[in-house]
């Protein structure tokens, strides 16, 4: 049980006693809806995973088959996630140092052909690292958007309304005609 302390605010105009409680090292801990990754249909894995959970024998009407497969999935794609996409940002941003410094050694020594193809593999690595950060990213941020909703498309279009007032043309005048 956690311990508390609660904390009396003046009653103001009111004729009630607000009161403020404090939960010592409460944490609430809620579960995230499970989201599919898109970077995930790019690994070489997953159609093996999916194919063999899929084809398991699963008793029951079928949209009960459907949701007892999606539940074996699960885990099976959140162990992907956790070997070759957990971190994939940071590897993207290491990735690119790590080019930049096979680059500049090359600009030290461009006949270098292993430094060369060195710079080549790091380079390979780095373009599909950083697509699959960027739409990782690009994921994420949609998400938010859409979890933003109405907040967001009201202040939208409240920006664009404010600019198009703002171009409008109200008035032409024409200086030669009297």
């Amino acid at each position: 049980m956690p311990s508390c302390l609660a904390s009396y605010l003046p009653e103001g105009i009111s004729d009630h006693c607000p009161a403020k409680v404090y939960l010592k090292n409460h944490t609430i801990r809620t579960r995230r809806a499970f989201q599919y990754c898109n970077v995930w249909s790019q690994h070489p894995q997953l159609n093996d995973k999916s194919r063999a959970v899929w084809t398991t024998h699963v008793e029951g009407c079928k949209i009960w088959k459907v949701v007892k497969r999606l539940k074996l999935l699960k885990p099976c794609l959140k162990k992907l996630n956790a070997q070759y996409f957990r971190n994939i940002v940071t590897e993207a941003s290491e990735d690119r140092d790590a080019l930049i410094e096979d680059q500049h050694k090359l600009h030290i020594d461009p006949l270098n052909k292993s430094l060369q193809e060195e710079e080549k593999v790091k380079h390979d690595k780095y373009r599909y690292t950083s697509y699959m950060a960027e739409r990782f990213l690009q994921q994420q941020s949609k998400a938010t958007w859409l979890k933003l909703g109405d907040n967001c498309t009201r202040y939208f279009f409240s920006v664009i309304k404010h600019q198009r007032l703002q171009q409008a043309i109200t008035q032409v005048k024409d200086d030669q005609v009297e």
